[in-house]
Parts: structure tokens; C-alpha cells; sequence
């Protein structure tokens, strides 16, 4: 993978394309196809870069269905999601992101999905259960509950 990474690094997304994914066929061109999990969210990420949320979101479930429980997979999902303005979406990936591995990062992201739903008391719940752990994540997340609160009158 470190030609491919550093065509990434390099913003050469095509060429990192070419060198991965047989586009045609959209398969994975080997020794890429050695671990399907890895590669396809290699792909993914690409096209994210790219700003191609949907072809990005393709991919990134092509890599959680190699490995149902990869919950970077799950968030970068939710994330794609967020950026198409599917908030709705993203919650379930988030949820069960968080079912599985309860990161605050993933907690404070299903927060936003519900917050941008309209579900401001649930969103409220969840904000507040970030901690210290990453002070930035805390002190956004006291924002979000402010912006909660101030949505149901508290």
C-alpha cells in the first residue's frame, strides 16, 4: 500500500485509483484483494477525498461487508452520509458504531445526527455524556448542548 498512500498524500487520487481498483470491473486489483476489508476502504477514502460521497459510501460498504464490525467503516459511512445531508442515515450507522464500540467521537457524531433530525431532548442526553476524555470534543459537545437546550426551552 505505499505507493498508494503516497499517491493520496500527493492528492494524485486518480492515479491512486488506478493503481488499486480495476474500475471496470470494480474489483480490486491484486495484491489489493488480500484484504478486501483494508482495500475497500482505501478505495473509499479516495473518493471521499474526491468529494464523491456516494461512490465513497459504495465502497466503505464494500469494506464493512468484509468485516461487519469495523466501526471506523460505520463512522466514515455516517460521515459521507452527513456530507449528502442524510442525517437520518448516518444515525443508524453511528448507533450501531456505537453499539459495538461506544467512542465518544461516535456518541458526540449520533448526537449531531439527532440533533440535525430535530430529536433535541435525545441529542441532549448524548452530548452530555461526553466527558474529558478529548477536551475539544468536550467543549464542542458543551455547545451542542447548549444549542439543544435552547431548541426545547430549558
Amino acid at each position: 500500500y505505499d505507493n498508494v498512500h503516497s499517491l493520496i498524500r500527493q492528492k494524485r487520487y486518480d492515479e491512486a485509483l488506478a493503481e488499486i481498483l480495476d474500475q471496470g470491473a470494480e474489483t480490486l486489483i491484486p495484491p489489493y484483494d488480500e484484504d478486501l476489508n483494508h482495500g475497500w476502504y482505501v478505495v473509499a477514502d479516495i473518493y471521499y477525498k474526491k468529494k464523491d460521497y456516494k461512490k465513497a459510501i459504495s465502497f466503505f460498504i464494500k469494506s464493512l461487508d468484509d468485516r461487519g464490525d469495523d466501526t471506523e467503516a460505520m463512522h466514515a459511512i455516517s460521515d459521507c452520509y452527513f456530507k449528502i445531508n442524510r442525517p437520518d442515515i448516518a444515525e443508524k450507522y453511528l448507533r450501531s458504531a456505537v453499539a459495538i464500540e461506544p467512542k465518544q467521537v461516535y456518541v458526540y457524531n449520533l448526537a449531531n445526527s439527532l440533533y440535525d433530525q430535530g430529536m433535541f431532548s435525545e441529542a441532549l442526553k448524548l452530548y452530555e455524556t461526553i466527558t474529558n476524555e478529548d477536551s475539544e470534543l468536550h467543549r464542542m459537545a458543551q455547545n451542542n448542548s447548549t444549542l439543544a437546550k435552547e431548541r426545547i426551552g430549558k
